[in-house]
């Protein structure tokens, strides 16, 4: 390696040549510009790694390159400076590019925008993505007015994001605090083709390959009653549907369901008296829910006989606030207390909407 070193004078300022470099001094111990053997250029480096290195000196103080645009002093006019990007053979024009640009207006006026123009297939310079001087990100949208704006910019015919997993992984959007980024948000199974909501770190609502649509905590229940036997007379008797079938969300408990939230409930009860007593003026059984009651009656005084067995079957679609409960009664009105609940009485519910 040669070591042979040169000075030129330039003006106050030095060329040096050590035969592997050539280094443009600004003053009398910092080298400003290199370009080495291997005609990489370093700016504030003596030893560039890329075509173009510009790094912060030993000094300190910050990296900048910059690109502006001459004339149009203070912004006055609109103005933009770009940064170009293509082939040796491709013109400005089939370049893509990087450009911020200045909004016209006063002196003080210094908000800019940034974007981003790649080269299609047919050679043509397009806007793809644009950062607002407001901080928005804007996706096919000039004008982004939200923090991440995509929409059809009329070249693609839909707006489109895509989230690629490998086989077996799912792919999603997560949602959350700082603290926490995995509390909601959509997953797509990239084995099972299945697609979930999340909320609270849980999968929600699912929907398979098939369209199919379940929601595993959507509030519901089912329950099957006790045998109760000679029911008493005159008075509203809460029945017992001790044996839960599922309960769904964990809403039923001591024969009562509690609405977890604000909705249209869906609910069912089909209850079988045995042992019906025709002296009596009649039989009623209601769903009593917090807002209102939803009654079944029946008379059984022109039956020649006493049956042996009635079914009594009720179903409504009710509206309940959040913590109203519902419960099943009986009423017996008069007569002998002879009449029994069977336990293939069953009382069930869930929310609608």
């Amino acid at each position: 390696m040669a070591t042979r070193a040169a000075k030129l004078a330039l003006r106050g300022k030095a060329l040096t040549d050590t035969g592997t470099e050539i280094g443009i001094v600004n003053n009398a111990d910092a080298t400003a510009i290199t370009i080495d053997a291997s005609e990489n250029v370093g700016i504030g480096t003596t030893s560039p790694i890329t075509k173009l290195d510009a790094s912060q000196d030993n000094i300190g103080g910050n990296v900048a390159f910059g690109i502006f645009q001459s004339g149009n002093a203070y912004g006055n006019v609109a103005s933009s400076a770009s940064l170009y990007l293509g082939a040796t053979y491709h013109s400005l024009a089939n370049s893509a590019k990087i450009t911020s640009t200045h909004s016209s207006g006063t002196t003080g006026d210094h908000a800019q925008d940034l974007t981003f123009n790649p080269i299609n297939s047919g050679s043509t310079s397009f806007e793809a993505m644009r950062i607002s001087s407001a901080g928005n990100v804007g996706i096919g949208s000039s004008s982004p007015v939200r923090q991440l704006e995509i929409k059809d910019d009329g070249t693609r015919g839909q707006a489109i994001v895509g989230i690629i997993a490998d086989a077996g992984d799912p792919a999603g959007i997560f949602m959350g605090t700082t603290s926490n980024n995995n509390v909601g948000g959509i997953r797509y199974f990239t084995d099972t083709n299945k697609l979930a909501l999340r909320a609270n770190d849980e999968d929600r609502l699912l929907i398979d390959s098939a369209g199919i649509v379940t929601k595993p905590y959507q509030p519901a229940f089912s329950a099957v009653a006790n045998t109760q036997n000679n029911m008493g007379i005159n008075a509203w008797l809460q029945i017992a549907f001790a044996n839960q079938r599922f309960d769904q969300n964990q809403d039923y408990a001591a024969n009562t369901f509690t609405a977890p939230v604000t909705g249209k409930y869906q609910l069912q009860v089909s209850v079988r008296l045995d042992n019906i007593d025709t002296s009596t003026q009649y039989y009623q059984v209601r769903i009593r829910t917090s807002n209102r009651n939803y009654h079944s009656i029946c008379d059984f005084d022109g039956m020649s006989t006493d049956p042996s067995y009635w079914n009594f079957n009720n179903s409504v679609l009710a509206d309940m606030d959040a913590g109203d409960t519902c419960v099943v009664e009986f009423l017996q009105a008069s007569g002998n207390s002879q009449t029994d609940i069977n336990d293939e009485s069953y009382f069930n519910g869930y929310l609608v909407c």
